[in-house]
């Protein structure tokens, strides 16, 4: 993916000075905003609209300070404040939400790590593409609805949280389905989901070491869907269906995992695989 790294221009407001670590207000700020406080940077909040009173609730991960601006998608008009605050901007799924990647891009801001990234991250099939080149096992995806012969998956492009997702246990199942935006259909593949959070510091000279670095398992989870999750209590999907109720994929919450020891091997060479395709 190879972009340059940051100008000496866009630097220039780091110089000299404790940089401060600014995010939207949504996603996984409290442990962004949390963590850069017990490594001693000052943060910054960015809430479209009033700033959001839940903070308070969780004084150690409350920014120091807030940018209210109108909506998520003036930010790019506020990017002399935020070089004045000497601000690096940590991107989040929010940010290729409600700004979108191409603006993000050209956002006139240092942030933290590689900003080409989320152009990847935000598109299916440029993410696959990443992955696949990585040698990383994907589902298989289809181009047209009579290659389909078993369950299959949409999902749109973005960070949506699984909003609008559509489950078709067959082709005839998927003629319903009405789209809204840019999708790509997938196997449905029947099993465990698991989300791994990995970080890699190219820096690093200990632990697992991959290139120049080292990568590290931070955590994982898995996502509580709403209302996919809890339709079981109610019958089949089929009888649901006629009833009016569709499934729903929308997360609403996390829940920790630990992954058996015997499946960690796995887990770090696909971790290692995508860092040796991105570096």
């Amino acid at each position: 993916m190879g972009p340059a790294l940051a100008s000496p221009e866009r630097l220039a407001t780091l110089t000299g000075r404790t940089p401060t670590i600014a995010t939207l207000c949504s996603h996984s700020s409290l442990q962004i905003f949390h963590g850069a406080r017990k490594e001693g940077f000052p943060t910054l909040g960015i809430a479209g609209g009033e700033a959001p009173r839940f903070y308070d609730a969780f004084p150690l991960a409350r920014p120091d300070k807030f940018l209210t601006i109108p909506t998520i998608k003036d930010l790019p008009k506020y990017a002399d404040r935020l070089r004045e605050e000497g601000a690096i901007l940590v991107p989040t799924g929010s940010i290729v939400e409600y700004l979108g990647a191409d603006e993000f891009g050209h956002l006139d801001v240092p942030v933290f790590g590689n900003r080409a990234v989320l152009g990847w991250e935000s598109d299916r099939r440029k993410s696959r593409e990443w992955l696949e080149s990585a040698g990383c096992p994907m589902p298989r995806r289809y181009e047209q609805s009579d290659e389909i012969d078993g369950p299959v998956i949409v999902k749109y492009y973005g960070a949506k949280g699984g909003k609008g997702f559509y489950l078709a246990k067959n082709r005839a199942a998927l003629d319903e389905f009405r789209p809204t935006g840019p999708y790509v259909i997938q196997e449905y593949v029947l099993g465990t989901r698991y989300y791994l959070h990995f970080f890699y510091s190219p820096i690093s000279d200990r632990g697992y070491r991959v290139g120049t670095g080292s990568l590290e398992l931070l955590g994982m989870d898995r996502r509580d869907e709403a209302n996919i999750d809890e339709l079981y209590k109610l019958g089949s999907q089929e009888e649901l269906v006629k009833a009016g109720i569709r499934p729903t994929f929308v997360v609403t919450g996390n829940v920790p995992v630990v992954l058996r020891e015997s499946l960690l091997p796995k887990a770090f060479e696909l971790g290692a695989k995508v860092v040796e395709r991105s570096i």
